[in-house]
């Protein structure tokens, strides 16, 4: 483990300052019902009167919670082990140069399935992306001493009993210890800097989200506007006709509404359409650019036989470009089954900027 935490250049380095504190706590205190019910009876005996209740109430579903990570943690400590493994398998053949040229296919056959993260990546990569670089690696080196901390405190043995000290406590006191040793071996003022820095930048990243879907809104919105002129009365009539004589009243607002709804769902279709579109030929064009790199490093071609910035570079990148935008079109700007699990990451981040962009925080 030591190995595979020992590189700073590594493709799951976005990950380290997550999995390493989580990873090193869970293996000194894992989710206890007891011990969860315990605190938050001790929490609803110490709170102010009016919040009692709703601690009183929520303690059921907090407990339920509890025993179902407690199940569920192992899995997902193994999948990261061996993931971390699977990567120090791999490092040797410095796997991180062709993660333009995946990306980039991944982009041109896939981008229009993730529309927001793809706009959010680009908006990171043009505006911030060495703010979230250096703030990462600052999260990055602290992690490392947490845990290196959390291993060495692992090993005391006050007493010379012969058995380590966070073996004879209790988990309260075992979860009281870890934080203290974390707390202790971390700097607090690089941490809190890079997180605000991060935060600010993720702030920064969902409000440009949210101009362009503004814009989507407002593009539905005059298309809705403008076929109602010509078609609303139509519309209209229609829509009474099919109403009950108690509800009919309503016919000029649902026709509104109908109107709407068609002018955003045209809007949403003609943006995932263009979406789709640059994302194919952002991504043939990273796709052949690396290509044609790691072909000149592997002696595949000779170094003055194809030039990745030429005019056959471009139009090799647009036929691969109009494959992929096709491809997205046949598939509806889904990713079928089984590259649906393999996407699966991606589409959660996608699902999670949609909510931020969606209803705000």
């Amino acid at each position: 483990q030591s190995n595979i935490t020992s590189s700073r250049e590594t493709l799951l380095f976005p990950l380290f300052p997550v999995v390493l504190p989580v990873y090193s706590m869970s293996a000194a205190v894992k989710a206890d019902e007891s011990y969860v019910k315990t605190v938050l009876e001790e929490a609803a005996k110490r709170a102010p009167e009016p919040y009692k209740g709703y601690i009183i109430k929520v303690t059921p579903v907090l407990v339920g919670v509890a025993d179902f990570l407690d199940k569920l943690w192992p899995h997902i400590a193994n999948l990261i082990g061996q993931a971390f493994k699977f990567y120090a398998y791999i490092e040797p053949y410095h796997p991180e140069q062709y993660v333009p040229l995946i990306a980039g296919l991944a982009m041109c056959f896939f981008g229009g399935s993730y529309l927001l993260l793809v706009a959010a990546i680009e908006a990171v990569r043009m505006s911030a992306w060495d703010k979230v670089k250096s703030s990462t690696q600052v999260l990055y080196s602290n992690a490392k001493k947490a845990l290196e901390a959390k291993k060495k405190d692992d090993t005391v043995d006050a007493n010379n009993d012969g058995i380590p000290d966070v073996l004879q406590i209790t988990k309260k006191e075992r979860l009281s210890r870890v934080v203290i040793v974390i707390g202790g071996a971390v700097d607090p003022e690089e941490c809190s800097a890079a997180l605000n820095a991060m935060w600010t930048c993720f702030l920064s990243v969902i409000a440009t989200l949210r101009i362009r879907f503004a814009q989507c809104l407002t593009l539905g919105a005059s298309l809705a506007q403008l076929v109602q002129r010509n078609a609303g009365e139509k519309v209209e009539k229609f829509v009474l006709e099919i109403l009950p004589p108690e509800v009919k009243k309503w016919a000029p607002r649902l026709t509104t509404y109908l109107f709407a709804f068609a002018g955003f769902l045209l809007a949403w279709m003609m943006q995932r359409l263009i979406g789709g579109f640059h994302c194919a030929m952002r991504g043939g064009q990273l796709a052949v650019q690396h290509g044609v790199k790691l072909a000149k490093k592997r002696g595949l071609i000779a170094e003055d036989a194809f030039d990745e910035k030429s005019n056959h570079a471009t139009m090799a990148a647009m036929a691969l470009g109009g494959l992929g935008f096709l491809w997205q079109l046949r598939n509806g700007f889904a990713v079928p089954f089984p590259l649906s699990a393999v996407f699966l990451p991606a589409t959660i981040l996608e699902w999670f900027l949609e909510i931020f962009v969606s209803f705000g925080m």
